[in-house]
């Protein structure tokens, strides 16, 4: 009501006292807002480039930002970009407020990796390192396979896969397998770029009838390749700059309860392949949730 009474009130006394003063007010009103709305239209579009730009993954759920590029923007287009993202997880409903939307950017300016900010409306944004996400919180990725993922606080007991040797399997959304080959037959032994390969000795996981896939453990260590001595997990994930929210769902392999390959990342140097290997155990991922394990 109070709304409607200032609206009447404008209409109905303010603006006849300004056409009097000014009997052109009418046009002179509509020609600036053509002209906003032009500049709006062409911000806007300015905003949708800058943020293919600055986008590092795109989907109905989750955005994830360049920190880089989001704050290299000047002010103006970075709350614009900021608020395009925003915009597109709420499904097109309005945009936030600019006092959330500046929260946002402190964020991405000067926040430290893991911090969180709820957003309402089921938002919340976390800085990864050099990366800004912003997701619906009461979305869960959506997994396949008989393994979830343990809570956060990893108070659950972690479901465990057996991999056999040769064979198959499936953990939470990805399929791994593993296979005993002939080292003369493999031309190359390096494990490619996007980790999904690791080489063993096969002498060295001989006395194991089976691998064990499961999640990361409190307290869990290993010897990552090329290192001279054992590393906690969580220390070897920091180095990596490896999202906090992505630690607790990285897949290990196992071997006797010893960890020989953190997937995705590097295998224990005490299982490497060696001068004196005559059969090496290939292990790959060959179905796995785009982005999760990559």
């Amino acid at each position: 009501m109070e709304l409607l009474a200032r609206r009447n009130r404008i209409r109905h006394q303010l603006l006849p006292l300004l056409r009097e003063e000014q009997p052109a007010l009418d046009k002179v009103l509509l020609r600036q807002a053509e002209i906003f709305r032009a500049e709006d239209e062409f911000l806007r579009d300015l905003a949708e480039t800058a943020l293919e730009e600055a986008s590092i993954e795109k989907g109905p759920e989750k955005i994830v930002l360049s920190v880089d590029k989001l704050t290299g923007l000047s002010l103006p287009l970075a709350r614009r970009v900021v608020r395009e993202a925003l915009r597109c997880l709420r499904k097109g409903r309005l945009p936030l407020s600019l006092e959330q939307v500046e929260r946002v950017l402190d964020l991405a300016h000067h926040g430290s990796t893991g911090k969180r900010l709820s957003l309402g409306d089921e938002l919340v944004a976390e800085k990864e390192y050099e990366k800004l996400v912003l997701s619906r919180s009461a979305t869960e990725p959506i997994r396949r396979g008989p393994a979830p993922p343990p809570d956060s606080a990893g108070q659950k007991e972690e479901a465990c896969a057996l991999l056999g040797i040769p064979g198959e399997v499936e953990f939470a959304g990805m399929r791994l397998k593993a296979e005993r080959i002939d080292r003369s037959k493999i031309a190359d032994l390096r494990a490619d770029e996007s980790g999904q390969i690791a080489f063993l000795d096969s002498a060295k996981v001989t006395a194991a009838e089976a691998l064990a896939v499961r999640f990361p453990r409190p307290g869990d260590r290993f010897i990552p390749l090329g290192a001279s001595g054992q590393m906690k997990l969580s220390d070897f994930f920091i180095n990596l700059k490896v999202p906090r929210s992505q630690r607790l769902k990285t897949p290990l392999v196992c071997c006797n309860e010893q960890i020989v390959w953190v997937v995705g990342h590097r295998i224990d140097d005490r299982f490497k392949v060696n001068t004196e290997t005559r059969e090496v155990v290939r292990l790959e991922v060959i179905q796995a949730n785009k982005g999760e394990w990559s």
